[in-house]
């Protein structure tokens, strides 16, 4: 009875699968368009938030099938990019290359799409996050927010510059995701 157990733990700590990354972003640029009564107007940011020069760091992690993408300033008390998926609730598949995760749960309008050199996501209506890679593991990304208020448009942009600040793990959960759809 003790070896059937010491091998069910041996075998469940083999099927356990485990990988993190991070990246150092530092914002390169950002706008912000308010149009409000047919007139657009431009600002470099909102007053008291994010600037030009700011460093956030982007976390990927995929452990078991749950799959983490959070980006914050170290805080934690409002993440720039926040995307969670549990792998085995989701519709996973295959299309122009990509992987595409729709979650299954109730996360409305959670989207990824992932290859090997970039990822976007959708994060509920508003947000959209895309991000390349454009030198080994150098990465470059752009995310954008759109929200229509009471009297007004307003669409925020970020440009991101990434670094590795760990060992890149991206290649390992892209792989993991491919050969999940």
């Amino acid at each position: 009875m003790r070896r059937a157990l010491c091998l069910i733990t041996a075998f469940l700590s083999l099927s356990a699968y485990s990988v993190e990354g991070v990246m150092s972003c530092t914002i390169k640029k950002q706008t912000v368009h308010d149009f409000n009564n047919g007139k657009v107007s431009e600002f470099s940011g909102y007053k008291d938030s994010m600037k030009v020069g700011d460093v956030y760091k982007l976390r990927h992690s995929l452990d078991d099938n749950k799959l983490n993408i959070v980006m914050d300033d170290g805080s934690l008390v409002s993440p720039t990019v926040y995307y969670y998926v549990n792998l085995d609730n989701s519709k996973i598949d295959g299309m122009y290359g990509y992987v595409n995760i729709q979650p299954n749960d109730l996360m409305a309008g959670h989207k990824g799409s992932f290859d090997k050199d970039s990822f976007s996501l959708s994060v509920g209506t508003n947000w959209i996050h895309n991000f390349k890679r454009y030198h080994k593991d150098d990465w470059m990304g752009v995310s954008t927010y759109q929200i229509v208020r009471k009297d007004s448009i307003n669409k925020h942009t970020i440009f991101w510059n990434c670094k590795h600040a760990t060992d890149s793990k991206f290649d390992e959960i892209y792989n993991r995701l491919n050969s999940l759809k």
